[in-house]
This record gives C-alpha cells, sequence and structure tokens, in this order.
C-alpha cells in the first residue's frame, strides 16, 4: 500500500465499528474492570479481547463494545490521532437530539442490512435499545410490533421514525403503514462524492 502524503491526510478520523455486538450499561453501575463481563450474554469474547466504551447520553450510559485491536494499531499507524465509536452511540446520540416538543414519546426504526435498530425515547430519556436480524420485511413488522407490546404502546397513537433502506415506495413501508398509522421517513442530507443510495442505507454517514 502507498504510504499517504501530508497534503492528503484528513485534518480528523473517526472509526465507526458496525456491528450489534454491544450493550448499554448505566454510568452508575459501571466498572471498568467487568467490561467484558457485561458482554458475555450477548458477544462471544475471544481470550485476547479487550472491551470499550462510549460515554453517551450526557454521560448517563456506556455503552460497551469490542473494537479490532489490529485495525485500531492500523488506523494509528497511518493517521496517529483518531477516534472510534460504536455505531450504536452514535445513532442513539443523533436520535436522542431528534425531539420535538410536539412529541412527548418516540420510537426510532433504523433498517440496516440484515438487521434492525429500534429505540423508544419518552420524555426525552431513552427507555429501550435492541437490535434484531430480520430475512424479511414481515420479520421487521413482528419485531416493531413485539416491542409495542412489551412497552404497552399504542400503534395508533405512537409516533414511529423510520430510517435506513426504507422509503415511500418500499414494499415495507406499505406493510407497516397498515399497522401504524403515524410513520415519519428521516431524509438523509446529500454529500458530493457519495451515491444517494448509500446514505440512504446509513444515516449516519451525513451526520458523522
Amino acid at each position: 500500500m502507498k504510504p499517504i502524503s501530508k497534503k492528503n491526510i484528513p485534518k480528523k478520523v473517526k472509526l465507526i465499528y458496525y456491528n450489534k455486538s454491544s450493550t448499554l450499561v448505566p454510568s452508575e453501575l459501571f466498572d471498568h474492570k467487568n467490561s467484558l463481563n457485561y458482554l458475555k450474554y450477548t458477544t462471544t469474547i475471544q481470550t485476547n479481547d479487550l472491551a470499550a466504551n462510549d460515554l453517551i447520553l450526557h454521560e448517563q450510559i456506556n455503552n460497551v463494545y469490542i473494537p479490532n485491536v489490529e485495525i485500531n494499531n492500523f488506523i494509528f499507524e497511518k493517521f496517529k490521532a483518531f477516534n472510534f465509536y460504536h455505531y450504536s452511540s452514535l445513532l442513539i446520540e443523533k436520535f436522542s437530539n431528534t425531539h420535538t416538543d410536539k412529541f412527548s414519546q418516540k420510537v426510532f426504526l433504523n433498517v440496516n442490512n440484515g438487521f434492525i435498530d429500534i429505540l423508544y425515547f419518552k420524555n426525552k430519556q431513552l427507555i429501550f435499545f435492541n437490535s434484531f436480524d430480520y430475512k424479511s420485511k414481515e420479520d421487521i413488522l413482528y419485531y416493531l410490533l413485539f416491542t409495542f407490546s412489551e412497552l404497552s404502546l399504542n400503534p395508533d397513537n405512537i409516533h414511529l421514525v423510520c430510517c435506513g433502506l426504507i422509503d415511500l415506495d418500499s414494499e415495507l413501508y406499505g406493510l407497516l403503514y397498515n399497522y401504524i398509522r403515524n410513520i415519519e421517513l428521516l431524509e438523509s442530507e446529500e454529500i458530493e462524492g457519495i451515491d444517494s443510495n448509500i446514505l440512504k442505507s446509513n444515516i449516519l454517514l451525513s451526520n458523522f
């Protein structure tokens, strides 16, 4: 690989880990010594793994995950200074700032390729966050309605905000609208040089 010339070195480098292997821990209960233990029920842990955490939502929550040491070392060798995050940390922070006074409750659905994220905010507080694998649009509807049921939310009243691999012409949107009337689609901002379909599939690209 050719070395990067000084004039082409970016001023800031951000590395985002894009996977479902993370868990949220309230800051009051968080202990660095137990970081890997928080992950053992949801993530396959290897012998040499080291845990990292992002402090989010005004330092109220630690998002614990396992970064790839080899990737981090490679980026450090190339750029020296960089920041890395788990994508769900950025997603939660973004959605926590998307509230309006009009709605005291919001559910967010982020549709990724092969899995979805569901978040529920009440009075600007994060109440629920989870990710689910899916193979069909019916799977997405099932997990969404299951979440509504577990949280005692009424599909006729709740405000659902969707982003990712969904648009007004998609079969998924049509299916969801049969059960949930109040649906909003977040639009991604255009970035020069990046295909609009790529931006639609990952809302973080237009914000970070």
